[in-house]
């Protein structure tokens, strides 16, 4: 169809290639893309047309049965359609399209939040029952050269120094070939018994796994071979093997496999990798079934398999196929060593906060260490700066999704697990970028006002200083956070940043009370306001607020609170060990 408006940018999702399909998974590029004239760009799953009367957004509703796409013209033109990738049609065969939605918004937030919570109430949103988002993980330092006293020994380090993480996760190495999904020997008392030593320690265990493929040289792929998705033209296997879930048997081991993986051995955080590798163009025993119908039905297996309270992680997955079933989903590609890594990988991050609204977002892991901080069994041998570390603690944070911590804990000073104990806890919902489709990285993240504290994060992704503004719409206190100063009261913010800098800015507009947290770095503090006083709740033991007062405190309750200096009326406390403060006037 034909619009009555010109489109001159368009936000599209890429793809990557699987199997003879094109998917839209956490690899693939996405962004903000100029239309010159009767240019038209191609979108997987949906996408949003940019014009100067507003935001067009059109595309799938839900993920269920086949492939969707978008057409987006300059010329406004609009085009749904459903790729079938080869899959041939029998004579008399209907193929129906999922449901697709066209609705318009002011600005581009606006319509891919739109697009977010159609896609929730469509595919049934899950709301975790469990306690944790954050954890420690192997991959980033050892890669899949683990055993059971590398994870023991980090699980030990964390629990000495008081690092409040949730999960110990055991990554890719601690099985033999893929499928064959038992303990290796550098694993000799089994993994339920690891499970049970870090739960012991007061941790949740979690375990990778790539359920949905195996390699041709398993004993599982040479048993059963006729479980994998097949060629056309014949019995031969099409592609990288690929899981046929049509089949009863294959339904059957991944069953087996997930209530082993959860309810016997007792893992409660689950890392399916390789998703789209149960994605295959190829023949199912169904021939009703393809690719998207093949995974989903993988996930509802998996979440039927699993405990009420096992996280599951889905990683190279279609971005909204997961919704109902997985719990969270991976957007971006693997973090690498280098600032060109870290970069490339905000890219993705910030250009998809908005599907937190629709599934917990997972943003990679993160690496604090400098080489100094590195020995010789690291897998990844980093060459960031302190700036570079302190930016990718801070897109961390912005994101409000998993914070997963992979170094070996041992060799990090008190002072780099601080910074990571200021994300924690992890947060509820990612910010808002409010430079979307203005710069190819946003560099302006607003992560709302959160009981009295907002904050507002600039980031410098060029390799050249940068001025950058933003507009508070009303006159806050502002504290910087990095710096712990209070910098005064304005209703603009600004800095000038040198290359790969960020700044986190503390910004309150209540009358009395919390400026900023100078422990956590974007903070989620539960304040209560009287006529007597101030109360805060959920601190952390030791977490310390900057304040002002108008009136002279007079009393205190499980905290301390000291005189603050440069401003008058400013006061810092301290919560006690109970990790509640109560401050009279």
């Amino acid at each position: 169809g034909r619009t009555d408006r010109r489109f001159t940018k368009v936000f599209a999702n890429g793809g990557t290639p699987f199997n003879s399909l094109n998917v839209c998974e956490m690899q693939a590029p996405v962004g903000v893309y100029a239309l010159l004239k009767e240019e038209r760009k191609e979108s997987l799953d949906f996408g949003v047309g940019i014009s100067e009367k507003g935001c067009l957004a059109a595309g799938a509703a839900a993920y269920k049965e086949n492939f969707s796409a978008v057409c987006l013209s300059e010329g406004g033109e609009t085009e749904l359609s459903v790729p079938l990738y080869g899959r041939p049609i029998a004579e008399g065969e209907e193929i129906l399209s999922e449901e697709f939605v066209l609705f318009e918004k002011e600005d581009l937030q606006g319509a891919l939040c739109g697009l977010a919570e159609i896609a929730a109430e469509t595919g049934g949103k899950r709301e975790f029952s469990g306690g944790s988002r954050s954890g420690w993980c192997s991959w980033y330092y050892y890669g899949n050269n683990i055993s059971e006293e590398i994870i023991l020994e980090n699980a030990a380090e964390l629990k000495q120094r008081n690092v409040p993480v949730g999960y110990i996760q055991v990554d890719d190495g601690w099985s033999g070939k893929r499928g064959d999904w038992e303990a290796n020997g550098r694993f000799p008392h089994g993994m339920k018994w690891l499970a049970d030593r870090i739960r012991e320690m007061g941790f949740l265990p979690g375990i990778w796994v790539a359920p949905l493929t195996a390699e041709r040289d398993s004993a599982f792929f040479a048993a059963h071979r006729d479980l994998f998705v097949k060629e056309y033209g014949g019995d031969g296997v099409f592609g990288w093997n690929s899981l046929d879930l049509s089949q009863p048997e294959a339904q059957k081991f991944l069953y087996d496999l997930f209530r082993k993986l959860s309810a016997e051995w007792g893992y409660r955080y689950i890392k399916f990798d390789f998703a789209a590798f149960g994605l295959s163009a190829g023949r199912h025993a169904d021939p009703s079934y393809n690719g998207l119908k093949n995974y989903r039905k993988a996930l509802k297996i998996m979440r039927s398999a699993v405990t009420e309270d096992t996280f599951l992680l889905a990683c190279t997955s279609p971005m909204l196929a997961p919704i109902g079933f997985a719990d969270g989903v991976r957007i971006s590609k693997d973090i690498f060593e280098r600032w060109e890594s870290l970069r490339g990988v905000a890219a993705q991050v910030l250009h998809r906060l908005w599907l937190g609204r629709s599934i917990r977002v997972d943003p990679d892991c993160l690496m604090l260490r400098t080489a100094a901080e590195e020995e010789g069994a690291c897998f990844r041998l980093c060459t960031r700066t302190e700036a570079d570390i302190a930016t990718f603690l801070a897109r961390v944070a912005v994101s409000g999704g998993t914070v997963m911590l992979s170094d070996k804990v041992r060799l990090l000073p008190d002072s780099r697990l601080d910074k990571f104990r200021a994300l924690l806890p992890a947060g509820e919902r990612g910010g808002v970028p409010v430079d979307l489709g203005e710069r190819a990285i946003p560099s302006v993240v607003d992560c709302g006002d959160r009981a009295g504290i907002r904050t507002v994060v600039f980031f410098n992704w060029e390799d050249e200083e940068r001025e950058l503004h933003f507009s508070l719409g009303a006159t806050y206190r502002v504290f910087d956070f990095r710096k712990c100063r209070y910098c005064g009261e304005t209703e603009a913010l600004a800095a000038t940043l040198p290359p790969h800098e960020s700044v986190v800015f503390h910004c309150s507009a209540l009358r009395e009370g919390a400026v900023g947290a100078c422990d956590r770095m974007i903070p989620e503090l539960r304040v209560s306001l009287s006529e007597t006083g101030v109360s805060f709740g959920e601190l952390k033991p030791g977490e310390r607020i900057l304040c002002v007062f108008r009136s002279q405190p007079r009393g205190a309750e499980g905290c301390v609170v000291t005189r603050g200096e440069g401003a008058e009326g400013l006061y810092l406390v301290t919560a006690g060990e109970g990790g509640n403060a109560r401050i009279r006037f």
